[in-house]
C-alpha cells in the first residue's frame, strides 16, 4: 500500500500513523491498533499471566495496577498522541481477537522530530514463536514507508538477552552501552526477580538501511493500512 502524503505537513513532520495495521499471514494474521480503554481487561490479563517474564527487565511489572488505574493510565495515553506522545498499540490475533502483545511507536529525542524508538513486550504464551520480530519489523516499515521516520531505534537491558536477540535478528545496528541508563533498582524490586544491570544497548536502522534488508519486501506487500 502506498504511502500517505499530507500536503500539510513540513519536511520535518512525521504523518499521522494509521489506525489500524492489517497483516496477511497464514500464521500470524494480525490486527495492530491503538490500545483502547475498552481493552484494559485484556491487557490486565496479559500482564498477569506474563508477570514471570515482565519482572526482570520491566520496571513498571514491580509496580501493579488496578482495573481502574489501568483504564485511567490508557486514557492519559490517547490523549497525548504522537508525534509528543506515544502510539501504543494491541497486537491482536485477527480471526479471535487474542490479545498477543503490546507495542509501541514513541518519540525518541528533541533533536530530530522524525526519529522513532519501538518497544514492546509479548503475552507470555505466544512467546518464542517469532512473533515479537514479525511486529518490531512491521512497525519499521509503517514507521519509514508511512510515517515518514528517518530513524528508527530500539533499546533494551545489557542482560535481557532475548531482546538483544529480537533485534538483532530483524537486522538493526548495535550504536553503543548506555551505562547507569535504568535507575537504581529497590531492594524490593530485586527480592521479586528485577535484574539490577542499569545498562542500555542502543540500536537503530535508517531507511537506507532497511530498503537492504531481506524481509524489508515481504513484509510491506503483506500489510493494509486504514487511517481515519
Amino acid at each position: 500500500m502506498a504511502a500517505i502524503v499530507f500536503s500539510t505537513l513540513t519536511a520535518s513532520e512525521l504523518c499521522p500513523p494509521p489506525a489500524e495495521i492489517h497483516y496477511r499471514s497464514a500464521q500470524f494474521p494480525l490486527l495492530i491498533r491503538p490500545i483502547e480503554v475498552s481493552d484494559a481487561c485484556a491487557v490486565q490479563e496479559a500482564i498477569a499471566i506474563s508477570l514471570a517474564d515482565l519482572l526482570p527487565f520491566m520496571a513498571w511489572a514491580h509496580n501493579p495496577m488496578t482495573l481502574s488505574e489501568q483504564r485511567d493510565r490508557i486514557a492519559t495515553l490517547r490523549s497525548q498522541p504522537l508525534p509528543q506522545g506515544e502510539y501504543q498499540l494491541g497486537v491482536f490475533h485477527e480471526s479471535d481477537g487474542t490479545l498477543l502483545m503490546s507495542a509501541a511507536l514513541k518519540s525518541s529525542g528533541e533533536h530530530n522530530s522524525k526519529a522513532l524508538s519501538i518497544g514492546y513486550w509479548t503475552t507470555s504464551p505466544y512467546a518464542n514463536q517469532g512473533l515479537a520480530q514479525l511486529v518490531t519489523k512491521i512497525l519499521t516499515i509503517v514507521a519509514i514507508d508511512h510515517m515518514g521516520s528517518d530513524r528508527i531505534q530500539i533499546g533494551c537491558n545489557r542482560e535481557n538477552s532475548v531482546s538483544r536477540h529480537v533485534i538483532e535478528k530483524c537486522g538493526f545496528r548495535l550504536e553503543g552501552e548506555h551505562r547507569n541508563y535504568f535507575r537504581e533498582a529497590s531492594p524490593r524490586w530485586i527480592r521479586n526477580g528485577y535484574n539490577p544491570c542499569r545498562s542500555a544497548l542502543l540500536y537503530s536502522l535508517l531507511p537506507e538501511e532497511v530498503e537492504a534488508l531481506p524481509w524489508a519486501q515481504e513484509i510491506a506487500q503483506r500489510l493494509y493500512l486504514i487511517y481515519d
